[in-house]
């Protein structure tokens, strides 16, 4: 018995005769590329610093179907356009003896950007925008 999973190609091309709908897999399972970095600093001993970065790639496989009742063109679930999306974070915590006092900002650069999913999904309702920069300030003792 084969599986479509099991006779797959380069992203997620099926290339088994006996898989229905030939063809690229949709987003939800086969999402794009996602690239991820981290550069840590400890300019001294007591305070560390961590920059995040985060890009996603393009996957544009599909092409949108013509609704039969309304004849307006849209994407099947999990076939739409995914955009890039290039983030920075920062992370930074300082000890004070048996204290930590901790800041992070996510989003560093107030991006505006669709989360993948939003995208892949292809329906107004559920196109919303991520979050923008949010920044967390912590204090923590260790005993």
């Amino acid at each position: 018995m084969v599986h479509c999973q099991d006779a797959l190609g380069s992203e997620g091309v099926s290339v088994s005769p006996r898989c229905s709908g030939n063809g690229y897999m949709s987003g939800q399972s086969i999402p794009p590329l996602k690239l991820t970095a981290h550069v840590s600093y400890r300019p001294i001993k007591d305070l560390s610093l961590r920059l995040f970065a985060l890009h996603t790639g393009i996957r544009d496989r599909f092409a949108p179907k013509t609704n039969p009742t309304t004849k307006e063109s849209q994407y099947a679930e999990g076939e739409g356009v995914v955009k890039p999306i290039s983030q920075l974070s920062l992370q930074g915590a300082y000890r004070l003896g048996a204290f930590t006092v901790g800041l992070g900002v996510e989003n560093l650069l107030n991006t505006t950007y669709y989360p993948i999913q939003s995208q892949l999904v292809a329906r107004d309702a559920e196109y919303t925008q991520g979050n923008g920069r949010m920044v967390t300030l912590s204090l923590s003792y260790r005993y």
